[in-house]
C-alpha cells in the first residue's frame, strides 16, 4: 500500500478531537506499508487531505502537535 493511500485511510477513520503528532502519524503509516517515510513527508500529505475533507489545526508548532476537528462525515 503507497504511503499517502494508508494516511488518508487513518485520517479518514480519526474520529473528531484527537490530537496527534506529525511522529505519531509517520509511525503509523511506517507500521501499515513497511516502509520508512520522514514525518514532514506525512504532514505535506495531511495538508492535502485536509482540503477536500475535514478540518485539522495545529496546536502547537514546535512540538508539531494537531487536532482533528468535526466529526466523520
Amino acid at each position: 500500500m503507497e504511503a499517502k493511500k494508508a494516511l488518508y485511510e487513518i485520517l479518514d477513520k480519526m474520529p473528531g478531537g484527537v490530537t496527534f503528532t506529525g511522529g505519531s502519524i509517520q509511525y503509523h503509516v511506517q507500521s501499515i506499508t513497511g516502509e520508512y517515510h520522514y514525518p514532514s513527508t506525512m504532514l505535506r500529505y495531511m495538508r492535502e487531505w485536509r482540503c477536500t475533507h475535514r478540518k485539522i489545526v495545529c496546536i502547537h508548532k514546535g512540538k508539531s502537535l494537531y487536532q482533528m476537528i468535526g466529526s466523520k462525515p
